[in-house]
Order: C-alpha cells, then sequence, then structure tokens
C-alpha cells in the first residue's frame, strides 16, 4: 500500500499554493470507453491495457487524500497546506496493474492529473514548474535519488519535460512528465519496480495523441 501511495506524492507536493482557484465550470475530466480515456478539455487520448485496473473518480480522491496524510506525516502546516490546494488539482486518470489493495508487493501505475496555474505566474515553462516539484521534494523525508536531469521527451506530439526519481526506502521508480496546455499543468506520473512493468506503462504513453 505505501508504494501506491507513493505514486501520488510527486503531483501532491507541486500543489503548495495558498490561494484557492479551483477548476472551471467547462473543465472536462475526460471519459473511458472501449479501453480508451479522452479528454476533449486538454484533446489528447490515451489507450490502455484493460487487463489493468482503472480507479473510479471516488477511488482516486480517497487514495489522494489517503497521500496527503502520509506526505505530510505530522507536519500539521504540511497537512493543512496540501488539503487546501487540492482545490486547484484535478485527478484525470489513474490505472494500476492489480486492483489497490489485492497484492502486498509492488503494483506498477500511471497517473495522469493537472493543476491549474492562475496562482503560479512564476511558472512559465514545464521546466519550471518540474524544478519547483523537485525543491519540495527535498524537503520531505523520502530517501530519493534523481537519477536523471530534467530531460526533453516528445509524448503525443507535444513536448514535456520529465524527471525520474528512485526511492530507496521503497525500491521504486517514479518517471514524472510534464507539459503545459489551457492555463494548466499536465502531470503523468509512471511508477514501478521492475523493468517489465517500466515497458507495459511506455507502451500506453506511447499510444497518448494530442489534437
Amino acid at each position: 500500500m505505501k508504494k501506491i501511495i507513493l505514486s501520488f506524492c510527486v503531483v501532491l507536493l507541486l500543489s503548495s499554493c495558498k490561494d484557492e482557484v479551483k477548476i472551471p465550470e467547462n473543465f472536462d475530466y475526460g471519459k473511458i470507453e472501449s479501453g480508451v480515456y479522452d479528454n476533449k478539455f486538454f484533446n489528447f487520448e490515451l489507450a490502455f491495457n484493460d487487463q489493468w485496473s482503472v480507479q473510479t473518480k471516488e477511488e482516486m480522491q480517497q487514495m489522494s487524500e489517503n497521500s496527503r496524510n502520509t506526505m505530510a506525516g505530522d507536519n500539521q502546516n504540511l497537512k493543512s497546506t496540501l488539503q487546501a490546494s487540492q482545490v486547484n488539482v484535478a485527478d484525470l486518470f489513474s490505472i494500476f496493474k492489480f486492483p489497490v489493495g489485492s497484492v502486498t508487493g509492488g503494483n506498477a501505475s500511471l497517473i495522469i492529473n493537472a493543476e491549474n496555474l492562475q496562482s503560479f505566474p512564476n511558472v512559465k515553462t514545464p521546466r519550471d514548474y518540474i524544478m519547483s516539484a523537485r525543491q519540495l521534494l527535498d524537503q520531505t523525508s523520502l530517501t530519493l535519488i534523481y537519477k536523471k536531469e530534467p530531460y526533453t521527451k516528445t509524448i503525443g506530439g507535444k513536448q514535456f519535460i520529465g524527471m525520474e526519481i528512485f526511492n530507496q526506502d521503497y525500491n521504486l521508480t517514479q518517471d514524472y512528465f510534464v507539459t503545459l496546455r489551457n492555463g494548466f499543468a499536465i502531470s503523468m506520473v509512471l511508477s514501478y519496480d521492475n523493468a517489465e512493468d517500466q515497458q507495459e506503462l511506455y507502451k500506453m504513453l506511447d499510444t497518448i495523441k494530442f489534437e
């Protein structure tokens, strides 16, 4: 379960703004049909492995809540900040290799969300955003190794900035990609602990198409 919760940690740590911006009323959380996730607001789609377990919106919200509590620990200020910031963040899509809670070992995952950047005037590029993430990660008690400096990767024809993180405590690798679109930062986090799961996750990532 701790490995699953860690899948959300990078994303949650980015949401540290105290101002409430909220998600716009015309926002599209996307829909799933015939093994494809389709989002009209950001104009992209993703074909996923239908043998994996897709989370419902309610399950994503609960996982986010559990992750916030895990990350904050006894730090009440950080906990309050993370809770308040969630009005800016939209959970779009989350898929795990196995149903959450059904295995005791690793459970590879792909998580996609979007954060409203209205209260982040200094974030002009995906690199700005990802460097802010690194600064926040360095403030936690997690034992992390940055295996790659921020690098450029094309996903679905769009330029993303990537960062590869290894968590020594849980033997978990997270590949984190960010792009900016429609006033939001779109984050995609791939979590895995073996090469086979890494390959399967990147197969799904390679199906992404932006209009």
